[in-house]
């Protein structure tokens, strides 16, 4: 008998265990709340048990935003498995946190109901001071870099940027030069534009930081 009872246990365990996520009531109050769609909601649910953080519009932010904050290795994965997928359904998700802005190193990333792919420039108002750039000359900038050179932009601060580049490129020495030019700290990474020139055909993320 006791066997028999253990071995309903686990089978219960199982069972429970072996059920998708779903929203909880106040998860679902919440995309109700900011015109979120509950389907949006719970594919990102599926990916982790952070909290939802509902970030609202305010002098700073013309639209809402659910932010979800998670450890070093675990945001890139998440932004990784969800962005393009939740491209097609009107919404961008994007790494606005990489850790060195918060008191507890984690990492955050945001999600937007938005068509614009680079609308985390704007939403994020990145702008530098060395060299002086205006947050339109960003955005206008890596619009150009989309355009043509299939940039996305996988994270933005106050003032840098996270991009990827997802096509292959071949001529790389002229948009070297240009993102030399516009933000001369990508040095720091790739230390000279024969390096950053040849690393760009490999399909890199590149981190352009304006402090």
């Amino acid at each position: 008998m006791k066997k028999l009872s253990t071995l309903i246990l686990v089978l219960i365990t199982i069972t429970l265990s072996a059920q998708p996520p779903t929203l909880n009531e106040a998860e679902k109050s919440l995309a109700n709340e900011i015109e979120f769609d509950q389907e949006v909601l719970l594919m990102l649910r599926n990916q982790t048990k952070a909290a939802f953080i509902k970030i609202p519009v305010d002098e700073t932010h013309e639209i809402p935003a659910i932010a979800v904050r998670l450890g070093h290795f675990d945001a890139p994965a998440v932004l990784k498995e969800l962005k393009n997928r939740l491209v097609f359904k009107g919404y961008v998700i994007f790494l606005s946190d990489n850790g060195n802005e918060s008191i507890d190193g984690l990492h955050e990333l945001r999600l937007l109901k938005a068509e614009d792919p680079l609308i985390p420039i704007k939403y994020m108002n990145t702008t530098s001071t060395s060299p002086e750039h205006t947050n339109l000359e960003i955005y206008e900038k890596i619009e150009k870099w989309h355009g043509y050179n299939g940039c996305t932009v996988e994270g933005a601060g106050k003032n840098w940027l996270t991009l990827k580049f997802v096509i292959p490129l071949e001529d790389t020495d002229e948009l070297a030069q240009d993102i030399i030019d516009f933000c001369p700290k990508i040095l720091n990474f790739n230390g000279s534009k024969e390096n950053l020139a040849l690393d760009l055909k490999d399909k890199p993320s590149l981190n352009l930081e304006w402090y």
